[in-house]
């Protein structure tokens, strides 16, 4: 399987600054349990919408063609039921 990560911060106080790669290590360990290949990493380091993070973009437009068969992603909100 093909594997994407995901990582982002959307402030940049200094208590988030190793929270990026925090992410990374736990997305690469997950991702070698289940023995998929990560064939890349995006990342943002900013607050704001969608159209202000280009790590978001670069995913979205390498998931249009076909790049990887899954994200790994931090979930930052509650999901509602």
């Amino acid at each position: 399987m093909r594997c994407a990560i995901y990582a982002r911060v959307s402030t940049v106080l200094e208590i988030q600054s190793t929270s990026i790669d925090n992410q990374i290590d736990i997305f690469r360990n997950y991702a070698a349990q289940q023995n998929w290949e990560i064939v890349n990493i995006y990342t943002d380091k900013q607050s704001g919408t969608k159209e202000n993070r280009p790590g978001l973009k670069a995913l979205i437009e390498d998931g249009k063609a076909g790049m990887y068969d899954v994200i790994l992603a931090k979930r930052t909100f509650p999901l509602s039921t």
